[in-house]
């Protein structure tokens, strides 16, 4: 008798809820970092974000004095105010839609394919240079696994376009989103910006009439990202960098090196993933029509990721949304290949890759858990010295040891004063908050050398720097 095999569905909510319960586990162990500090207090005068007023206050001077992306410090402001559950229930769920977006995003026929779903994720939490930063860290989180989201749910329309019954939406709806969603993020919503320009291009080749709802979103978008970009704070940073920003074409040769390398040293198991997906398709489908939108999707990621030459430094936590397009072009490839030996073999690839990523996850939720917990011995030192009445403390600081605790690169208790240690002092209630001088002034969470997780490689040694 035919063993029976559980359906579809019942793989894909059961992924969605393993991934929301762990990410919700790791949310929890992961404490306030650096800039979380910083954005519990206003930007505009550093009162506590204690109402709607403040918080408005502190974002119209952010944007005015520091930078344009008001609607990602929006959530990431507002959620030092509640307790830091609320936070992690939301981000866990967050991410979990992020996945669930890249692998519907593909799916242009709507099928349902738990093996693309299973590839998204795996992608997300395999190939991230730097996972705690993008998708634990509160401030890193809302800057970019927000914004990813964000900007691939709002293209979710646009794939209909390809489909053999385009769909109709709401254009002033789509106009207004396509304001917020071009003012997310600079790389990714110019990667989005791309998308949809490439889709416009794409029906006036097969003389199609555009739509209103495309035409209204993409103008919607275009007045975002304006308003993202041109913000008067960008001028104003521009202005105190004067000594980095340079527009000679030596640096912007520079730039697009420092890009190239980071493509292939951290993207690569994607971009060979979408070249032979798409050979396969091509094989499958006998036409090249098949590879349009996920041609799309894929020119779009290398739009985002070259976006940031024009910026004086890439972080490699920039690189989420480029990674975010080219998954969701290996999704739109994968639900095209046909029932068979060959997804058979793509489903025992995608089992290895998971079985590796649970021996990853063994390890990261370790650093992450002994993290925290050395963390939060610190934390009680502090408080221990405040009630005692000291004003000014020296203490040490926390390395972890892997890429998915999110402390990883970001600075800690350091020495000299800055924004960050200035607001983790007030957090405090001190008037100076310091690193104890010496190398015991630097504990690792678990040996004396971070590792780094290297993509479906095996481990290095790193420095915790992230470029």
């Amino acid at each position: 008798m035919k063993k029976s095999q559980p359906s579809s569905r019942t793989v894909r909510y059961g992924l969605l809820l393993f991934v929301f319960a762990v990410m919700l586990v790791l949310n929890h162990f992961t404490p306030y970092l650096a800039d979380d500090f910083t954005f519990s207090y206003s930007f505009a005068d550093r009162d506590v974000l204690s109402s709607p007023f403040i918080l408005l206050r502190s974002l119209y001077y952010h944007y005015m004095e520091w930078s344009g992306r008001v609607v990602v410090k929006f959530f990431a402001q507002l959620f030092t105010i509640p307790p830091k559950w609320v936070f992690d229930v939301c981000n866990a769920a967050m991410f979990a839609l992020l996945g669930w977006v890249l692998c519907r995003l593909g799916n242009v026929q709507q099928k349902q394919s738990a093996l693309s779903l299973g590839f998204a994720f795996l992608s997300l939490w395999i190939v991230s240079p730097v996972f705690g930063q993008t998708n634990l860290w509160m401030c890193g989180s809302c800057n970019n696994l927000w914004s990813t989201a964000g900007c691939m749910a709002f293209l979710l329309p646009w794939s209909t376009l390809f489909a053999k019954t385009p769909a109709h939406y709401n254009a002033p709806l789509l106009l207004i989103g396509g304001v917020l969603a071009g003012w997310l993020y600079e790389n990714t919503s110019a990667g989005m910006l791309a998308a949809m320009a490439l889709c416009l291009v794409w029906q006036l080749l097969r003389k199609q009439p555009l739509p209103r709802w495309a035409l209204a979103a993409f103008a919607g978008s275009c007045i975002g990202y304006l308003l993202l970009i041109l913000a008067p704070g960008n001028s104003v940073r521009t202005d105190d960098s004067a000594g980095v920003i340079t527009a000679s074409v030596w640096v912007y040769v520079l730039r697009i090196q420092k890009a190239v390398l980071i493509l292939f040293r951290h993207g690569w198991p994607l971009l060979l993933a979408f070249v032979v997906l798409a050979v396969m398709v091509q094989r499958s489908q006998k036409s090249w029509q098949a590879l349009v939108w996920p041609g799309i999707l894929f020119v779009s990621g290398l739009a985002a990721h070259f976006a940031m030459v024009l910026s004086p430094v890439y972080y490699l936590r920039s690189t989420h949304g480029p990674f975010a397009f080219f998954t969701a072009a290996c999704c739109a490839c994968l639900v095209q290949l046909p029932q068979g030996s060959i997804r058979r073999a793509l489903c025992a690839v995608c089992m290895a890759a998971g079985a590796w990523a649970l021996v990853v996850l063994v390890f990261a939720g370790y650093d992450i858990v002994r993290y925290s917990r050395l963390y939060a011995e610190r934390d009680a030192a502090i408080r221990a010295e405040v009630a005692q009445g000291c004003t000014e403390i020296e203490t040490w600081a926390i390395a972890p040891n892997t890429v998915y605790c999110s402390a990883w690169g970001l600075p800690d208790i350091r020495e000299g004063e800055d924004w960050i240690s200035i607001t983790r002092a007030m957090w405090y209630g001190l008037d100076g908050l310091g690193l104890k001088t010496g190398v015991q002034g630097v504990i690792w969470a678990n040996s004396s050398a971070p590792v780094h997780y290297a993509p479906l490689l095996g481990l290095y040694i790193g420095t915790g720097e992230t470029d």
